[in-house]
């Protein structure tokens, strides 16, 4: 049996990661969709430029193509991250994504927000939490923390993304431990996200 001081340490710490992260995906959400907010009303404002579409995919390939070839994966990238922790999300891929989404709605591709904001929440969550060099089971937490923050924090609603981490799988099978494990700071996170883009004023259209 593990002491309750043991206990009471993983969940302070547990409680800990999921409110930090949760400020991260919650700060990422709410500028993204502010970006997002103002790339589309540009562009309905100015009806000519979505002519220029065929320009700015271009450019966007370019750039993934001489600078971006560590991300290109996308979120197919984390979840590998999740499941067999290699060299970490690549920090590049927070701007690289941003960016090129933003760009995109701002033409008027069709491009979804929800696999972006996972991207850039996960690149940011895993770039600083390499600072301290954790685990690696440490870092497949934070970063399934990371996707329940993005949801969160885009949607402005914890109660179902909170569930989220605990559906990760790993060879067709539930990790009961690491699914509590997943669970606790998911669901801290998730609300923490959620609560930062509402309480900022910002809801989404």
């Amino acid at each position: 049996m593990r002491s309750l001081f043991a206990r009471s340490k993983d969940l302070a710490l547990s409680l800990g990661a999921g409110i930090g992260v949760g400020a991260i995906g919650g700060g990422v959400s709410y500028l993204f969709l502010k970006v997002l907010s103002w790339s589309n009303d540009t562009r309905l404002d100015n009806d000519w430029i979505i002519y220029l579409l065929p320009v700015a995919g271009l450019f966007i390939g370019l750039a993934f193509h001489y600078g971006g070839e560590s991300v290109r994966r996308g979120s197919n990238l984390v979840l590998e991250e999740i499941h067999e922790p290699g060299g970490g999300v690549p920090r590049r891929m927070a701007p690289f994504v941003f960016l090129s989404t933003a760009i995109s709605h701002l033409f008027g591709a069709s491009t979804g927000r929800e696999g972006a904001g996972i991207q850039i929440t996960a690149s940011v969550t895993d770039g600083i939490s390499r600072l301290f060099k954790p685990s690696p089971e440490t870092r497949k937490v934070l970063l399934i923390t990371s996707i329940a923050a993005a949801f969160g924090g885009l949607s402005a609603s914890p109660s179902v993304e909170s569930c989220l981490p605990s559906r990760c799988r790993r060879k067709g099978a539930f990790d009961t431990k690491l699914s509590y494990q997943r669970s606790l700071p998911g669901s801290r996170a998730s609300t923490s996200s959620s609560g930062s883009v509402t309480d900022t004023s910002w809801s989404q259209r």
